[in-house]
C-alpha cells in the first residue's frame, strides 16, 4: 500500500503519509528524464543527418502521394546539417540522472535530477552559433535547441512525464 493513514480521534485530525509515493516519484522522474533525452538526441540526431541537398516535400497531383524534390546543394540551408565524416553526430550523446561522462576533452556531468543532451566536438559551438571562413558565411544551426523546441512543442514531455508519474501511482496502488 502506497499511503498509511493514522486517526487520531482525540487530536481530531487524520494522518496521510506518501512515503512509498515520495520514494516512487524521485525513479518515475528520472525514468522520465531519461526518456526525454533520448527522445531530444533522436530528434538532434535527424537534423544532423543530412546530405547537404535541400529538398522539398511535395505531393502528386495526380496520386495525392508525398514525395520529396532536390532543390539542390547549398552550404546556406539549415537542415539538416550535411554530413561530411559524421564526426558531429559520433560526437552527440546524452547523459542519464547523475552520470558523468569525458568526451573530446570536456567533462559533462548530470545533477540527480537532470538530464543533458551535448555534443563534444570542438566545432559544435560554430555549427550553433554560425560562423565566417575565408569571406563565406554559414547560418547559425542550433540543432540540439531546435530538437528540444520541437520535441517540447509536440507535447511531448508532458506526456512522458505524467505517463512515468501515472505509472508509480498505479505500481503503488493509489489509483
Amino acid at each position: 500500500m502506497i499511503t498509511s493513514i493514522k486517526i487520531e480521534h482525540d487530536l481530531n485530525r487524520i494522518i496521510i503519509d506518501l512515503d512509498r509515493l515520495s520514494l516512487q516519484l524521485p525513479r518515475a522522474s528520472q525514468k522520465a528524464l531519461r526518456r526525454i533525452a533520448k527522445g531530444i538526441h533522436r530528434d538532434a540526431f535527424k537534423w544532423l543527418s543530412g546530405n547537404g541537398y535541400l529538398y522539398e516535400e511535395r505531393a502528386s497531383s495526380k496520386t495525392g502521394k508525398k514525395y520529396k524534390k532536390q532543390l539542390g546543394r547549398t552550404s546556406r540551408w539549415l537542415y539538416p546539417v550535411p554530413v561530411r565524416t559524421g564526426h558531429l553526430r559520433r560526437s552527440l550523446a546524452w547523459l542519464s540522472p547523475g552520470e558523468s561522462k569525458n568526451s573530446n576533452g570536456e567533462s559533462f556531468t548530470a545533477g540527480d535530477n537532470e538530464a543533458i543532451i551535448y555534443n563534444s566536438a570542438i566545432y559544435a559551438r560554430n555549427v550553433h552559433n554560425g560562423w565566417a571562413f575565408l569571406g563565406r558565411t554559414w547560418p547559425g544551426r542550433p540543432f540540439i535547441t531546435d530538437a528540444f523546441e520541437s520535441f517540447n512543442q509536440s507535447g511531448k514531455i508532458t506526456a512522458i512525464v505524467e505517463e512515468e508519474i501515472g505509472k508509480a501511482i498505479t505500481a503503488n496502488g493509489l489509483s
